[in-house]
């Protein structure tokens, strides 16, 4: 009884009007909402998983983040472009012949004749790896041996805005696979025409369509999508930001966003969701038609995808990844073999040297 009485009277204490801070006693306490502090970064970085090119030979190197000494290294042999296969460390790169997989050994699989753009993969919670190369699906296995291959779902058809005087040859029939999303329960493709976009889930079927939407890039986050797009209803160039539940494929919500382009041009962009669930969007943007130097734009999303600008240095990279300590990693391009390591809780900005002098890195691991 007396425990009982004791909570009665806690609560009765707490919510009694409370003296305002100026000292005033005739009216109660405004209560202000304060959020509750972010949680610090998960988890340390130990190691980076970094590719880096060198004359047109491309390696892989496994270094310590607090030592930055190479613990290991292998060579993958020569190669144009890549393309990461998301949730793996191999790689899909093109040589002389055509397009290839090089797992983390080094070791090659011919996966097809030369096609471009380069195909985009990724790994389903079961570890199966999903290969898409233009409107066609590969599953495969991380070392790039294929199991079966089929066509991929088709966007719907359309045309985007053009400018007065375009004289280039659009065919708003073809669709293509733009990407791949998963959760534990299914996996997901994105597929896209010049217009439009759509997501489908590969295991019952069920689409939602994003029109007037081409897709930039894509992430989740447990049962949540992100989808970085542009708006191809207009010339000028404007971005969207789309949440997707995937438990039902409904829009959750949508925000209209638009970064200064001196040059007319974007480099690189890329959607980020670091384990905490922050999203952020990086644009590498050219100040000038020569490409460099390159201005690195960083937007940053709260939970109602409200868009800010973050300010960052020039020259910094071309591309960005999240390490496993939830910061952002920036690099490629000018910035040659540094990669920069962007806190958003702190806004520090530290840079390391994680790759021989005279190279370029061309993907990042933090983990």
């Amino acid at each position: 009884m007396r425990v009982i009485l004791a909570a009665v009277l806690l609560a009765l204490v707490s919510c009694a009007p409370r003296p305002s801070a100026s000292g005033a006693q005739d009216r109660p306490y405004s209560w202000t909402a304060i959020d509750a502090p972010p949680a610090p970064l998960s988890v340390p970085v130990s190691l980076f998983d970094v590719v880096y090119s060198r004359e047109g030979d491309l390696y892989r190197a496994v270094v310590d983040a607090g030592t930055l000494a190479t613990v290991n290294e292998v060579s993958l042999g020569k190669a144009g472009g890549l393309q990461p296969i998301a949730g793996t460390r191999s790689i899909i790169a093109d040589d002389d012949s055509g397009i290839v997989v090089v797992n983390a050994r080094g070791d090659r699989r011919r996966f097809s004749p030369p096609v471009s753009p380069l195909p985009v993969g990724g790994v389903a919670y079961g570890g199966t790896v999903y290969i898409g190369n233009l409107n066609r699906i590969s599953i495969a296995d991380a070392d790039g041996n294929v199991l079966r291959t089929f066509d991929a779902p088709r966007a719907k058809p359309g045309l985007p805005a053009l400018p007065a005087g375009f004289k280039g040859v659009i065919y708003e029939n073809g669709s293509q696979v733009a990407d791949f999303l998963f959760d534990p329960a299914s996996s997901f493709v994105v597929v896209q025409s010049p217009a439009n976009s759509a997501i489908v889930d590969l295991e019952r079927g069920t689409r939602t369509d994003l029109i007037g939407v081409r897709v930039a890039g894509v992430a989740s986050q447990g049962d949540r999508a992100f989808v970085l797009g542009q708006d191809t209803t207009v010339v000028d160039p404007h971005y969207l930001l789309i949440e997707v539940d995937l438990n039902t494929l409904d829009v959750v919500r949508t925000t209209r966003f638009t970064v200064d382009r001196p040059a007319r041009s974007v480099n690189r962009m890329r959607l980020l969701v670091t384990p905490r669930g922050d999203v952020f969007a990086y644009f590498s943007l050219p100040l000038t038609s020569a490409d460099v130097p390159i201005r690195s734009d960083l937007v940053a999303f709260d939970p109602r995808l409200a868009p800010r600008h973050v300010s960052l240095p020039n020259d910094i990279g071309l591309d960005a990844t999240v390490g496993a300590d939830g910061a952002l990693f920036v690099f490629g391009g000018p910035a040659r073999n540094v990669i920069a390591r962007f806190d958003p809780l702190t806004r520090d900005l530290t840079r390391y040297s994680v790759a021989p002098d005279g190279t370029f890195v061309r993907a990042l691991i933090a983990r």
